[in-house]
């Protein structure tokens, strides 16, 4: 007689006293364990193998001022744009504070952010103000860095 009960997820036996294990049961729950694993293991989105490469890419570019792209590759899970130059946060001689430094989730939205990722390629905005602040990831002159994690 299987058991009375089973786990939630992987309806593993979980046997009462009254209950009468039987082999099938055991091996049952075994095949359940392993396919639960191999599955697991395999998922590429959580877990790595050393054919995929790099898990960081690291990649320069000078400010335009104006839109630019860059193929990464790849959709990563976070990306790290900063003026290599300037601290991160700065406040301008008219008052303006000037952000140089932005982090990217996978779910930015190009509508809202100075910088966002769609389908493997990493767009930076020409720099905006509003309220009183700036965000300045792409001035002419200026020299940046992403660091985008896999």
């Amino acid at each position: 007689m299987p058991a009375t009960n089973k786990t939630e997820t992987l309806g593993l036996n979980l046997w009462q006293p009254e209950d009468r294990p039987l082999r099938a049961d055991f091996c049952a729950d075994n095949e359940a364990v392993e396919a639960a694993f191999v599955s697991h293991l395999a998922d590429t989105t959580l877990h790595k193998t050393p054919q995929d490469g790099i898990n960081l890419l690291c990649g320069t570019y000078a400010g335009s001022g104006e839109l630019q792209q860059f193929d990464l590759g790849f959709t990563p899970q976070l990306v790290f744009v900063f003026d290599q130059n300037t601290p991160a946060v700065t406040k301008a001689a008219d008052g303006t504070v000037e952000t140089r430094f932005f982090c990217i989730g996978p779910q930015s939205q190009p509508d809202t952010a100075p910088a966002f990722v769609s389908l493997g390629t990493l767009y930076i905005m020409p720099g905006t103000t509003e309220n009183g602040a700036r965000t300045a990831l792409n001035d002419t002159g200026s020299q940046y860095q992403y660091i985008a994690v896999r």
